[in-house]
This record gives C-alpha cells, structure tokens and sequence, in this order.
C-alpha cells in the first residue's frame, strides 16, 4: 500500500482514481426529476448535451454520436427484437464510452505527472463533457424496460447505464472538481522547509525519514510540520466541498455521500459487518500493541505510557498505519533476525527498471501477461530530474484501449518498493485480464478486489523461501524462531491497517452525516484514534488543525473502506490459490506458501480477473474461495502462532493488554504552553537547518 507503500498505493479502479472518483462519481450524481432547492441554475439537459456534442466536431470527439434514442419511431413488441435492438444499442453506447474513459485517463495523467493550472483546468473541463455526454444515454436507458431482458450481461449493462440521475447542474458540477483538484494540488505540492533553504515533500521524503529514523525529536518534527504544512490549507475546502458533495448524493437519492459510497460495495448492512470483522481480529491487533509499546517504553522511556494509547509519530510511519519500520527492535529473536532485503538490493546493484522486471517475472511465472510494450514506454517509474512537480503516490492507470497501461511511482530501490511494485503491477494484470469486456464491465468485481490482488502476489514475495529462491537472501532452514520473525514482521506491517483503515471511512462517513460537525473535524478524528487504534497525536492539537487532511486519499476523496475489506480479501485469495497449487489442500503451513511458477494458482487467478464487474461480486469472490462473504478467517489462520506467541510472551512480561482511553487534548489548553514551548525550541534547532 501504504498501502502507501504497499497497499494504498493503488489508486485507479476505472481508469485514474486519483482524480476521477469526482468524475466518475459525477457521472452517477445527476439531478433526479424534480426541482430541488438550490443556488444553481438548471439549464435543459438535453440542450447542454446535444450543443456539446455539436461543439466537439473537430476536436476529438466527431465521431460521437449526437443522438442516443433507442426506441424513435419504433414499437418492438417481439421480445426478440426488443433485446436485439437494445444489444445494438450497448455496443454503440460501449464504443463511444471507451473513447470518454481513455480521454479522461489521459488527461488525468498529464495532470498528476505534471501539475499546473492549466493541466488542472483540462481536468475539470474533461469532467464536465463526460458528465453532459451521459445524460442523454441515461435518459434513454431509463425507458428501457430491464424485465423484458433476458439476456443477465445485457440487463447487468443497462442497468449499470441507469444508475443516476437524468439532469445535471453544471455549476455544482465544476465546483465540486475545481476543489477537489485544488485539494490535491495542495498535498501533492506540500513542501516542508527548514533553515538551509532545503525543501522537503510528504511523499516520498518525510514519509522515509518517518521510517528510517528513531530520534524522537526528528520524529516530532517530521510528523508536526507536514501536517502543519497541508492540514490548515485543506480544511476550508474540505469544508466546502463536503457540502456540494452531500448535494450531489442527496440529489441522487442518497442521505449523504458516505450512503452512496457504502453503495459501491454493494453488501447489506456494511457498517455493522465491518464492525464485526474488526471485533474478530482486535484481540490480535491488542496484542501486538501491547508488545510494542513495551520495547517502545524500553527505547524512549517514560513518555510512553505503561498503560495508554501510543504516540502517533513514534511507529515508523507518518500515518502511523504500518509498523514495519520497528522490526528491528522489537524482533522476538534478535538471534534469528532475518537479513535486510533493501541491504540486499543495494548489495547486488538493483535498479529501479531490474526491480520492476523482477515483479513482471512473479507473474510470468503464473502464466499471467508480461507488460505492454507501452508500459515499459510511458510509465514513470522515478522522480523525474526535472523541477516538475508530480504526484508521487504510487499508482497504476489503464488507458482502455487494450495496449496503454502505466504506473506512476517515485521509487527507490528499498524492500517498500519492491513490494508496492508487485502491488501496482497487481492492478496492471486486473486490468489486461478483463479487457476483452465492455467498457462498462472493465472494472473490479468490486473495489476492494482491484486492492487485494497485488497483495495476494505480496504474501508469497514476501515468504523467506520466496526470497531465497530470487537470491535476495541466502539459504536458511527454517526454525521455530525465524518463523515467529517472520510473522511479526508480516504482523506489524498488515495489522495496524485495520484499525487505521476502518477509522478513515469511519471518520468520513460520520462527517458527511453531519455526526461530526465540522467545528470537530480534529477532535472527532483523534476521538476515534484513540478508541480504535489505541494511538495519540504527540503533541496537543486543535481545530485550527485538520489532521485527516495528512493521509492522501482525504484530498484526494478516495474511499478507504476498499483497503480494510482488501486485507481479509487478500489473505482469503492466498490461501485458496494455495489450495489450488497442491490439489485442493494446504501441504504446509499457508505463510510458508510461495505460488511462484504455479500455472494451476495462476489460471484460477486469472479466471477471476478476467470477470471484471460482469457479475456480482459475491459470485466473483466464490468462483476461488468457495465462499461468498468476507471472512477473518483465513487470516487468523495464519497469523494463528504468532498470536499465540503474543500472549504467551506478553504474559511473561506483565504487560497490560489494550490502552485506558485518553480524552483529546485541545491545544488552547493553559497546561500545554510546555508543550508547544519544546516543539517551537526544537523546530529552530541545528539538527533541522544543517
């Protein structure tokens, strides 16, 4: 992400996340019959469609077609004939639509590759012309009458036309996508500066340092000043955009945006089954708290509380979401330590490009498809040399014209981002896997399968055997000892996730509910750190701050929730592909599973990708796990001994197992003039102007 260097790293579902969900959710966000109350002008949709359309001749888009009717001058009673003509129909609809989702690929990786004005301007413009050249589809589709379908492909298409609403409202429109764009800007652009005139960004620079250094003071002033940096200029925005964007849903139908997006997974009672997915792996993540805290109070001492929450800068990550970077001090056998993978690529002189080919390799080995000439052509695999500035949050865009896939990465050669490689090459193959579909269908069975697939691939890089056999890692038998390593390093980079993952939508969804005012945007936040997570910001905090904004999907408006059902996905994949590569059972124990060169895994694999979103997830999600719901138990499974590893060693300890709940602590308060005192002397020390 994560995720952000793993898992989070995602972004592009249908075509470039990164900027489209507005564009894509604006697609399905158009005004209901009706006039609701609204400070926009309404203009006819059809007339803004059909002059746009007009207008376009010349410019890249002649070839549309400015009518869309399905049924003009006709009455097809034969129910034949009826399901012929709407065939006819959806294959024109498809053309042009793929032609819509390319361009808007296009422009949205010029802007993030390349951010200005004017490219940002381009996107908001290309948002607009996709929104008004679905109206008149829409419109049409809205008349079709969906029982008289026979064919399920051809009913789940039409009906995937028909979501939304059939009128639009361009203003609310534009602002909706000129904030958003904004809002990216601003995180994508942050830069935190010290006294020597050197400038650093969030992603990738001070989020490395979060990882690389244990100084304590270092680490306050990383973690304080990024967010000092983005937090106060997003929060009007965020602010005014969550109002147009509750506009937009309720004008669709929804109570708020977070009703729709919860819409998109499309399962019953989400929330509540979230909830129940957590209570079955909390006693886990309780358990690897309490370890940690104890080598972090033998570490850093008496500012970590024996019994509280743990300070949010101090787990080697910015978001503090994964923990993998405190391996080394927490390792259970420091004697059985397992070698340094970044060591080991540096050692043998890896290159970005050798690190990319050494993924495409994992995925040959399955009998999946080797990247596009156009790949190797067009993507950005390093922070360009020139002063550009770019997004560098790892991403993987499909350009929908069956050749034109990248990814977007300012990578190094580190052990991070040799995982987030596989990780964004997950999404490529999704991609290549169900191009043969209509554009409608080129989608994941849902979001979260997009997530989970690079980090299926992830679980069996990242086994010691695995290593070994690409020559990261010198021949070792395996003991006891080296696989209780194994897993905690596996633990405290997937664990933390599920509470942080879970907080992130938690927090948006009870915002757009208006159940956290803005007034409380921060306070709210750490409110559900604190009870969830066990973690608290280092310092006081206040509403002048809004922390949320630190974590790049909140700018960036990408829902969260995909991430935390991807991690139980993830684990559920890797051990029916297991199953698979033996015969239908477990040979071994699953985290010593490595698919490497398993045609077998590979073809269900891709026999699963290769559905898109023709089908209902469920069924997708049944096809390779024999069953159709989410489920904690495979990963329990495999985390089962060092779980059982924690309490036993915990107890021996004395350790106390969870945090007593800190209230939030406002900034204004009189007892925090100390505080802020220490952080103003540290922020002008030499160790940060050198």
């Amino acid at each position: 992400m994560e995720f952000d260097r793993l898992v989070g790293m995602k972004m592009c579902l249908s075509c470039v996340f990164s900027m489209t969900f507005i564009i894509l959710f604006v697609l399905a966000v158009m005004m209901c019959i009706g006039k609701p109350t609204s400070a926009y002008h309404y203009d006819d949709p059809l007339y803004i469609a059909n002059e746009w359309l007009h207008s376009k001749r010349g410019n890249g888009y002649g070839h549309l077609q400015t009518t869309t009717k399905l049924f003009s001058g006709y009455d097809y009673d034969d129910p034949l004939l009826y399901e012929k003509k709407v065939s006819e129909w959806l294959d024109v609809f498809n053309e042009e639509y793929q032609h819509i989702r390319h361009e808007a690929a296009k422009v949205n990786w010029d802007y993030n590759t390349n951010i200005t004005v004017a490219n940002a301007e381009r996107v908001a413009q290309q948002g607009m012309r996709r929104a008004e050249w679905m109206l008149p589809w829409r419109q049409e589709a809205k008349k079709v009458e969906l029982h008289r379908i026979t064919d399920p492909y051809l009913r789940r298409q039409m009906a995937f036309i028909r979501r939304g609403s059939t009128r639009t409202i361009p203003a609310l429109t534009r602002d909706i996508i000129r904030i958003h764009s904004k809002m990216q800007e601003i995180y994508n652009t942050g830069q935190v500066c010290v006294a020597n005139g050197s400038c650093y960004n969030g992603e990738p620079q001070l989020s490395r340092l979060m990882q690389s250094s244990q100084d304590y003071n270092e680490l306050l002033w990383a973690w304080k000043s990024w967010r000092d940096v983005v937090g106060p200029s997003l929060r009007p925005l965020y602010s005014r955009f969550l109002d147009l964007s509750n506009e937009e849903a309720r004008i669709l139908g929804y109570g708020d945006m977070g009703e729709l997006w919860r819409h998109e997974i499309d399962a019953d009672d989400l929330e509540r089954k979230m909830d129940a997915l957590f209570i079955e792996v909390k006693p886990l993540y309780m358990q690897l708290h309490a370890y940690v805290r104890y080598h972090l109070r033998k570490k850093y001492g008496d500012v970590i509380s024996k019994r509280g929450p743990l300070p949010a800068h101090l787990l080697g990550n910015m978001w503090a979401q994964q923990w993998d970077s405190l391996y080394n001090f927490v390792i259970p056998y420091p004697k059985y330590k397992i070698p340094d993978v970044t060591t080991s690529l540096r050692r043998q002189k890896y290159t970005t490009h050798r690190m990319f080919k050494l993924a495409e390799n994992f995925f040959l080995s399955i009998g999946l498809e080797p990247m596009t000439r156009q790949f190797w052509q067009r993507s950005i695999l390093e922070k360009p040399k020139d002063k550009r500035k770019m997004s560098c949050h790892g991403s993987a865009t499909n350009f929908f014209d069956g050749h034109d896939y990248r990814i977007r990465m300012c990578a190094e050669t580190t052990e991070q981002d040799l995982y987030t490689i596989h990780h964004e090459m997950g999404h490529i193959e999704y991609f290549m896997a169900y191009r043969h579909l209509p554009i409608l269908f080129q989608d994941g069975a849902n979001s979260a399968f997009h997530e989970a697939i690079g980090e299926t691939i992830h679980y069996s890089v990242l086994t010691p055997g695995h290593l070994q056999r690409i020559r990261l890692l010198n021949y070792t038998p395996v003991t006891y000892e080296m696989d209780i390593n194994f897993l905690m390093k596996q633990a405290l980079l997937k664990i933390p996730l599920f509470p942080f993952s879970l907080i992130m939508d938690k927090w948006r969804w009870a915002v757009f509910a208006n159940k956290i005012s803005k007034e409380d945007f921060n306070k709210g936040w750490w409110e559900l750190r604190i009870k969830y997570q066990g973690v608290i910001p280092p310092i006081p905090r206040s509403e002048a701050d809004f922390d949320p904004g630190a974590k790049y999907h909140i700018p960036d408006n990408t829902p969260y929730i995909r991430y935390y059902l991807s991690s139980f996905m993830q684990v559920q994949f890797h051990e029916a592909l297991c199953k698979f590569q033996n015969g239908g059972q477990l040979l071994s124990l699953v985290h010593h599973c490595d698919i490497y060169g398993s045609k077998v895994a590979g073809a269900k694999l891709k026999e699963m990708l290769s559905l898109g979103s023709s089908q209902p997830w469920p069924a997708i999600l049944e096809m390779l796990t024999g069953e159709r719901e989410v489920t904690a138990k495979p990963l329990l499974r495999y985390y089962a001994p060092l779980h059982d590893w924690l309490i036993q060693e915990n107890t021996r300890l004395g350790n106390y197992v969870g945090w007593e709940e800190t209230e939030y602590e406002d900034e204004s308060s009189d007892d925090d003039d100390d505080d802020m005192e220490h952080y103003n002397e540290l922020n002008q020390s030499p160790l940060y102007s050198n």
